[in-house]
């Protein structure tokens, strides 16, 4: 979803107010504004969805335009969840909602909320769920279609309410302990001990280039391993355009100490991957 507006006159105080079925990221010329991920978690979503809120103003100046984005994934809300691995529990759109207040230095006030005006269209994240993984594909939309469209008018799955949630944010950052090259011929990242969250390295693969990578808890008999995981495939693939970027997942999360990588050309060099463990405040 994006929207461009222009702020002419000097800002005093400036709060983005935002949330979104299942989970959201937003973004200010291209910029992911704050530290969050996984926005807004997982809500009871027929008696209220929580709302975040993002202090902006010091991103604001004056005769200037800007062009605000909100990324939308499955999160709980649409993905494969339950005992049942059932999708769509809770619906079968993605949504999203936002005011943008912005007070002026000279006492007036403007609204920029999410309305007619807005437009959208899809994204690179091809899939992504909360037991499956994360699709991140640069070349999915090579030889399809994807015009902007203008927005749909919808209705909340439920009331919108204060945030409940601590925010859950990359507490730590570690790095490979070891690469290994198991029996089976697999090349496996050793994060060292376990860890939630995801992996993220820096890209400027070359066009066309297909990085899966596996997570594991455990290794078996030297190998890879992660059948314990039953169903889910805690898998990331990402398919590069060529493009310089720092590559991660956006919409889920894995519990890992192992990673198996597939399709990275030429030696794995451990200093190229990093783990991001994310959590809220204990």
């Amino acid at each position: 979803l994006e929207k461009t507006f222009a702020i002419e006159k000097a800002v005093k105080r400036a709060r983005l107010y935002l949330t979104g079925v299942g989970m959201f990221e937003t973004y200010l010329d291209g910029k992911k504004l704050g530290e969050e991920y996984l926005a807004p978690y997982i809500n009871d979503y027929e008696s209220g969805i929580q709302v975040l809120t993002f202090p902006i103003e010091k991103s604001l100046e004056e005769e200037k335009e800007y062009t605000l984005s909100i990324l939308l994934g499955k999160g709980w809300y649409m993905g494969t969840f339950g005992l049942k691995n059932q999708s769509c529990l809770f619906g079968d759109e993605m949504k999203a909602i936002a005011e943008l207040h912005v007070d002026y230095e000279d006492g007036s006030q403007e609204v920029i909320g999410t309305d007619e005006s807005w437009k959208y269209r899809g994204s690179d994240i091809e899939d992504s769920g909360i037991y499956m993984g994360e699709i991140y594909n640069h070349s999915l939309w090579e030889k399809r279609e994807n015009p902007w469209k203008k927005v749909e008018i919808k209705t909340a799955p439920g009331r919108l309410t204060e945030r409940y949630s601590l925010p859950v944010i990359v507490k730590e950052k570690l790095a490979v302990q070891e690469v290994i090259h198991t029996p089976a011929g697999e090349t496996v990242l050793d994060m060292g001990q376990n860890m939630v969250g995801f992996m993220e390295f820096e890209s400027a693969l070359p066009q066309g280039t297909k990085v899966t990578l596996d997570f594991g808890e455990v290794l078996q008999n030297g190998n890879f391993y992660n059948d314990n995981y039953r169903t889910a495939k805690a898998r990331f693939e990402y398919i590069s355009d060529g493009r310089k970027e720092t590559v991660r997942l956006h919409f889920t999360f894995l519990g890992f100490r192992y990673v198996r990588v597939n399709g990275w050309p030429g030696e794995v060099e451990p200093s190229a991957f990093r783990g991001c463990v994310v959590y809220s405040d204990l």
